[in-house]
């Protein structure tokens, strides 16, 4: 799978039923649930937690949601979940069995974390500021664009040399900006997953943000990488969805197509 093409095609649903297994990894916001300013009302759209869980008690079908949140945020927000969620960019994975891996920075990252907050508060962005298990990011939703553009521009600069020294690096994500331990994304936290899973499996993934590229990279020679957003949008993904609301269209058409096929 290399080349992007119009999405879903029929070519796609082939493959997917003669998978032997199938991973359907999903970003939270922006793919699942629309943004909202405030970070707790972003919720899912109507009917979509039950089409999540309705996939993952199909056969030979395992999904996991990726987000950057925090895990427990994600349970919260998605309610009861059968599947695996990785949170903070892939450092907490909690299994199926409710069982938690977790990966914490080193003393090293972690020192960095501290001073990369410290910063932030000095320049008068503690009240926009999460904390997370490796992870500092700026929230500017809500501000006006040019606002927005000039506190990320400021804060980017000043965490970019502070990862330079603690082995952090800076990335935009849609509605802020990041400073985050290395060593982990969520290219590879769905190849943990895909540890766990038969031989063969072909993973899908769908996700609207620049962290998501990670995934889609990671994919690129044996999965299917898809993106919420415009279709010009440069990517490494192979197709386009257009809204949250699209991606519950296509759900509901997985679980469609599935189903004819048995």
């Amino acid at each position: 799978m290399k080349k992007r093409e119009p999405f879903p095609t029929a070519a796609f649903w082939g493959e997917l039923r003669m998978a032997p297994h199938r991973l359907l990894g999903l970003d939270y916001d922006g793919t699942l649930a629309p943004f909202r300013v405030r970070r707790m009302e972003a919720v899912p759209l109507e009917g979509v937690p039950k089409l999540v869980e309705g996939l993952s008690l199909l056969p030979e079908t395992t999904v996991a949601v990726v987000s950057g949140r925090p895990v427990d945020e994600i349970l919260l927000l998605l309610g009861g979940f059968p599947g695996f969620i990785a949170g903070s960019h892939g450092f907490e994975l909690r299994s199926p069995d409710g069982t938690v891996e977790t990966c914490p920075p080193s003393p090293r990252q972690a020192g960095g974390l501290i001073r990369a907050r410290e910063t932030a508060v000095q320049m008068g962005y503690g009240e926009r500021l999460e904390t997370k298990i490796a992870s500092v990011a700026l929230h500017t939703r809500g501000t006006s664009p040019e606002k927005a553009r000039d506190m990320e521009r400021h804060l980017y600069g000043a965490w970019t040399r502070i990862g330079r020294r603690f082995r952090l690096s800076c990335r935009h994500f849609n509605g802020g900006v990041e400073i985050r331990a290395e060593g982990r994304d969520k290219g590879t936290v769905l190849r943990r997953i895909l540890s766990f899973l038969p031989a063969r499996t072909l993973p899908v993934y769908i996700g609207d943000d620049d962290t998501d590229e990670d995934a889609f990279r990671a994919l690129r020679d044996d999965g299917f990488g898809i993106r919420v957003g415009p279709p010009d949008a440069g990517t490494a993904a192979r197709a386009f969805l257009a809204d949250a609301a699209a991606v519950k269209g296509f759900l509901e058409e997985w679980i469609g197509m599935m189903k004819e096929g048995d």
